[in-house]
């Protein structure tokens, strides 16, 4: 859900489109800015310091589904038994962007161990961070 492009939206209507648990502007921005700077309408963001800053803030985006493998520890990730669908603003899955549990973009993905090909990392939600320097490969398991 993104802010509406009108100059009537409230504090509500942008705290249920970027953090429903925050409240105050600053708050707001904070997070905002956090998620991802391409969330932000540049006709109307400016200095991102006001409510009307947030202008149809989060229409533009598009997120793109990727189906990955996780597991709570690196080898459980790597062989492929659980997967789920995570979102991501890039076009192809990376393990710099942060990774969202819906489309809408609301909340990081849980924590967890991520496997994307070869490659594995493991993600920290509350910090919405990738750990470790760079992806692992995995020694074997199913793709």
């Amino acid at each position: 859900m993104a802010v509406p492009n009108t100059n009537t939206f409230n504090m509500r209507d942008v705290s249920n489109t970027v953090d429903p648990s925050k409240s105050q502007l600053t708050q707001l921005i904070t997070v905002a800015n956090a998620q991802s700077t391409s969330l932000w309408d540049a006709t109307y963001s400016g200095s991102k310091n006001s409510l009307l800053n947030f202008r149809n803030y989060g229409s533009a985006t598009t997120m793109n589904a990727y189906t990955v493998a996780f597991g709570s520890t690196e080898a459980a990730a790597c062989s492929g038994f659980s997967t789920k669908t995570v979102f991501q603003l890039s076009s192809s899955f990376n393990f710099t962007s942060t990774i969202y549990s819906s489309s809408a973009g609301l909340s990081p993905a849980t924590s967890s161990w991520y496997k994307f090909g070869s490659d594995v990392r493991s993600w920290k939600a509350s910090a919405q961070t990738w750990l470790g320097a760079a992806p692992s490969l995995c020694s074997g398991g199913a793709p």
